[in-house]
């Protein structure tokens, strides 16, 4: 099995944000997976979506030069969308038809699905409704 774990944009926002109700838990597990060496992964389209909600919750703060660390950084691999997964993406969101899946979320799943990697670390419901395996657990 597939022991990478996916960053989704509420990950981010928890770890920089720090009166986000899973701050302390998102820190947490940073740390274990540093530990424990677990290769990370996220998506550019999930820095973009991050960028926007930096930019609107903590307004003086440079969402950009964040944005900017994070794409420098080692600790988190940083994949594009292809052409495949955005088609992909399109077919889910028009399946889904629900307002809880946007297409961002459609997006990831799809290139969750290419890339073989069952573990989120989120901060929202959406993939364990689909099935993946969200982390942290006892938020």
């Amino acid at each position: 099995m597939n022991s990478t774990v996916f960053f989704d944009t509420t990950a981010f926002e928890a770890l920089i944000c720090r009166d986000h109700p899973g701050h302390a838990a998102a820190r947490r597990y940073l740390e274990f997976s540093v530990i424990r060496k677990t290769p990370l992964i996220s998506s550019r389209h999930i820095l973009y979506a991050l960028a926007d909600t930096l930019r609107r919750r903590t307004p003086g703060v440079p969402a950009a030069t964040i944005i900017n660390a994070l794409l420098t950084s080692r600790m988190v691999r940083f994949e594009s969308l292809t052409p495949e997964d955005e088609s992909e993406a399109w077919r889910l969101y028009i399946e889904m038809d629900s307002p809880w899946w946007d297409f961002q979320h459609c997006a990831t799943v799809a290139q969750l699905n290419r890339l073989g990697i069952r573990n989120v670390f989120c901060f929202d419901s959406q993939y364990a409704r689909y099935g993946f395996k969200t982390i942290p657990e006892d938020f």
